[in-house]
């Protein structure tokens, strides 16, 4: 076994097993009932998680991708999305607790941020890269607006997660604004549109 989570209400297991997932219904811990079990990746899976509603569960894997699993009839586990991207495997998945987000920690020491509100069509909002080598946790705060990391360089990283939040702490930072002859130096033919007002 390499990784293993309960579903939110505890009655569901899920166990890796190198490149398969098997689910359990452990209601009763003294008789445990093998619901299903699947190849979840063509390499070793690294982590399992479920979404706050148990409805879906995220796998991350050596083959470079996170998946996106409906175990809403856990007899009957189906797929509902691959994210690709990284370099090297995915260490590790969170989900948000609002079920929004979902974070993959790459072998190639980024973090990947992806909107999964409809989870069969995930889209990457943001890649972040900060760690100096492998990232192997991922982990979202209570509120799900913050993002921590850990990785291979001994470092822990804290990461806002909203997009506008952060460009407001750049803005607030940017000093001086660019100014409209700057904008038709460094980006001619386009609207003077500065991204800080």
């Amino acid at each position: 076994m390499l990784n293993a989570a309960f579903g939110p209400r505890g009655a569901l297991l899920a166990v890796v097993q190198d490149r398969d997932v098997h689910l359990w219904r452990v209601a009763d811990p003294r008789h445990p009932v093998r619901l299903a079990g699947f190849t979840a990746h063509p390499y070793s899976v690294r982590k399992v998680v479920f979404s706050r509603n148990g409805r879906t569960l995220a796998t991350a894997g050596l083959d470079g991708t996170a998946r996106l699993w409906d175990v809403s009839t856990p007899e009957r586990p189906r797929p509902l999305a691959v994210m690709s991207g990284h370099v090297g495997g995915v260490q590790s998945v969170a989900i948000s607790p609002d079920g929004r987000a979902l974070a993959t920690a790459g072998m190639d020491g980024t973090v990947r941020l992806w909107d999964v509100s409809a989870m069969a069509r995930p889209v990457l909002r943001a890649v972040l890269s900060g760690h100096g080598d492998r990232v192997h946790a991922v982990t979202f705060g209570p509120g799900g607006r913050v993002l921590l990391t850990s990785g291979e360089d001994r470092t822990a990283r804290l990461w806002i997660t909203d997009p506008e939040r952060v460009a407001a702490q750049v803005c607030a930072l940017a000093h001086p604004r660019v100014t409209e002859r700057e904008w038709a130096r460094y980006f001619p033919g386009l609207e003077y549109r500065p991204p800080c007002r």
